[in-house]
């Protein structure tokens, strides 16, 4: 089921498969529970625990892998383990309901011996990927905790070696500090790759680190010691977590139309020789002698290579023709082998093959693996060049575009022109087909036409009697793309001349107006409001957006999306406002323009002390965050601290116990009255006086504090300083 910005994953019985073991490898023995008889809003995942940092204790020589600590670590932690959950999905574990309503229940493969990524080879590679496949039908997901030093190359030998029917999200991660540490990043690593992987159909391998969801093929490893260890060179992220998910759609491989079938081999003859200036044709061939079948060759730039030395391209030109497969990848991090110099062309007339842009993990890995299937080097190389698991960027891929407005004018003009000789004669059959093709590419290229403003021929598309309100696949309209392109002349040909639905909504149920918001695109906005134009943006989507913006600060898009219809008064599932994460952020434009649109709208005393799941407000939030501008301003709109007599008398006392002024002052600045009661009838002021706490004393009495309340013992606050020794200053100011 998809909804908005997620892919739920809806379980189905299947048949048990039979157990699968890589050729030469030993069978894991593994004690699981049956699937769930019942499986709605569920997703049962297998964690493939291999080794690696983040199942680590110390030992008296450094951090080493503990055998069984991972599984009873997660069974101790409540966002890890809830035994009602695994129970209704039949796993030994299972996350709590997420806000989505969904249970995200797994079972642990804990390898023996546990590994540290540098010991990996590729027989661990193939174990992994039969585990994998047998368990495939088991399981709507799969999550491979891993070292991080050769995790780049194990997703990326994942990414191959599964196959291009892999279905399901393949998720790998780890972390740099051991879950065993007070301090570290397993659990934000791991929690993040449970939730992607329990909630999102992604059918490709992934890498999951510190936020971010890569491509596994396209990451690698780029710094030792920072948390963010792992990026992606020449590929955006596939997803990135923050307050909301955002998982970038339109870059996840398609579902797979061909059958899951594993390939798991590797050719171990594969090697990675990189350049440097003074390397001598002896060495290189020395590194390039058989029994070696195929090379990663890093070069300078953009794939470039000595071309002034005939030894050093002699021997590359021999090794190509004994077989000998040959990629050139850059030594760069950003950017792709293009042969646009002389000295790429070089080496390209020596038989070495542009490896564009993949990593140097996934190049090395990719060759390996096709040279394990026996594939003849000719083959291999053609291969080496195709974009197989989108592992690297084809020429044609960056190539040809929509955006080119001539391009599109000579699609529609040959369109029109067979319409009309298919209305001067021709048969049925070519009628049907031409209806079939024009109904196929029209709305695309209205859309196209509009993305790039061409109100020209839009207007010529309008006398021809073309419907501008057709919607292409993603049920988007023109008036969409115009309004989200910032293409104002466009936007007002189809509002005012044509008559385009203006509320028409695609299949994330957005209305051009909501895109006109999201792209910040004034002009529009102001013309599809005169034009009645509504947001109608989901409940759930609009208040993560709304408290991301308020996290940000962003008074200008939120003042946007106010005056173009949203309600200001949302929450989301822990019922906290934009209120109060701009009050707890210290985000005070933000803060204006919510109370300001809260008040216009009639909605301010309803909201303004709303209370998350937690009872704190908005006011409780800004003074327990220190941010008193924000304090202020709710103060001044009515806010109120919603704490109990018993609640603020207990922090009260607390402060005047610790002696703590500031935040003593910030409390009874912000409605907190100074002569609240404990249980014994005592107040801050007995408390301070009895600890000698002078400041303490003086802030209360600052704020009218009375000195003749008496506990449930009699005792004044001055009984209580002189009966614990409080100095003199203390006692003159609290004498009657």
């Amino acid at each position: 089921l998809k909804l908005q910005f997620l892919y739920l994953i809806g379980s189905i019985d299947r048949p048990t498969p039979c157990p699968y073991t890589p050729p030469g490898e030993t069978p894991v023995a593994l004690i699981m529970s049956e699937p769930p008889a019942k499986k709605k809003n569920t997703s049962r995942l297998l964690v493939i625990y291999t080794g690696g940092t983040i199942g680590m204790m110390p030992s008296a020589r450094g951090f080493v892998p503990a055998k069984g600590y991972m599984g009873e670590k997660l069974h101790t932690l409540p966002q890890f383990h809830c035994a009602a959950a695994a129970e209704r999905v039949n796993t030994t574990h299972a996350m709590p309901v997420s806000g989505h309503g969904v249970v995200v229940g797994y079972d642990i493969l804990e390898y023996d011996p546990l590994l540290d990524s540098c010991n990996l080879s590729d027989a661990d590679w193939r174990r992994i990927a039969g585990d994998i496949a047998a368990h495939y039908d088991r399981y709507d997901a799969f999550l491979v905790l891993h070292g991080t030093d050769t995790m780049a190359y194990t997703a990326s030998a994942l990414s191959f070696m599964l196959g291009g029917g892999l279905g399901k999200s393949v998720v790998v991660t780890g972390s740099q500090i051991p879950l065993s540490q007070p301090r570290n990043d397993g659990m934000s690593n791991l929690e993040g790759a449970l939730y992607i992987a329990g909630h999102y159909v992604i059918p490709e391998v992934l890498l999951y680190f510190s936020n971010r969801l890569l491509r596994g093929n396209r990451a690698v490893k780029a710094d030792a010691s920072r948390l963010a260890a792992f990026t992606s060179p020449n590929h955006p992220e596939v997803a990135t977590v923050a307050i909301g998910v955002d998982v970038n759609w339109h870059l996840v491989r398609p579902s797979p139309t061909v059958p899951f079938a594993p390939v798991a081999v590797f050719e171990r003859e594969v090697a990675t020789v990189q350049l440097f200036p003074g390397l001598t044709p002896e060495a290189l061939r020395r590194q390039l002698a058989p029994p070696l079948k195929g090379v990663v060759l890093r070069t300078y730039g953009a794939g470039n290579a000595p071309d002034g030395n005939a030894q050093f391209l002699a021997v590359l030109k021999e090794a190509s023709d004994r077989g000998l497969v040959i990629v050139n990848i850059t030594q760069c991090w950003h950017g792709m082998v293009e042969g646009h110099y002389a000295t790429g062309v070089a080496l390209r007339e020596a038989g070495v093959i542009a490896g564009r842009d993949m990593t140097p993990e996934s190049a090395l890995v990719k060759m390996g693996w096709l040279l394990g299937q026996g594939l003849p080097p000719a083959e291999v190389a053609a291969k080496m060049q195709q974009s197989l698991r989108g592992e690297l960027t084809q020429a044609s891929e960056v190539m040809f575009s929509l955006k080119d407005s001539s391009f599109l004018r000579a699609v529609y003009t040959t369109l029109k022109q067979e319409k009309e000789q298919q209305g001067g004669g021709g048969g049925a059959d070519d009628s049907c087909g031409y209806q079939m093709l024009q109904d196929a590419l029209l709305p695309t290229l209205l859309c196209s036409t509009a993305h790039v403003g061409d109100t020209a021929e839009l207007a010529a598309m309008v006398q021809d009697g073309v419907d501008l309100s057709a919607a292409d696949y993603d049920g988007r309209t023109a008036l969409h793309l115009a309004a989200a392109g910032g293409k104002a002349d466009a936007v007002k040909l189809m509002v005012d001349a044509v008559g385009c639905d203006v509320n028409a909504a695609d299949r994330h149920h957005h209305t051009p107006l909501w895109d006109a918001v999201h792209a910040a695109e004034d002009g529009c906005i102001d013309l599809l409001l005169a034009a009645g134009a509504e947001l109608r943006v989901p409940a759930e989507e609009w208040a993560t957006t709304c408290l991301a913006l308020a996290a940000k600060n962003d008074a200008a898009a939120l003042t946007r999306w106010f005056r173009a219809g949203a309600d200001p008064a949302v929450a989301d599932y822990d019922k906290r406002t934009a209120l109060h994460v701009a009050a707890s952020t210290g985000q005070r434009a933000a803060l204006d323009v919510l109370l300001t649109s809260l008040r216009e709208q009639g909605k301010l005393a309803a909201m303004v002390n709303a209370a998350d799941v937690h009872g704190a407000t908005a006011l409780r939030d800004a003074v327990d965050h220190g941010c008193d501008e924000c304090a202020a301003a709710l103060r001044g709109a009515g806010g109120e601290l919603g704490l109990t007599a018993a609640q603020l008398s207990a922090r009260l006392c607390a402060f005047a116990h610790e002696n703590d002024v500031v935040a003593l002052e910030r409390y009874l600045r912000n409605g907190a009255a100074a002569d609240t009661t404990d249980y014994d009838r005592r107040t801050a002021l007995h408390v301070a006086a009895a600890e000698g706490h002078g400041e303490a004393v003086r802030v209360l009495l600052a704020h009218k504090a009375s000195i003749a309340l008496k506990d449930r013992w009699g005792n004044t606050p001055h009984d209580e300083a002189a009966a614990h020794g409080a100095g003199q200053d203390v006692l003159a100011v609290l004498s009657p």
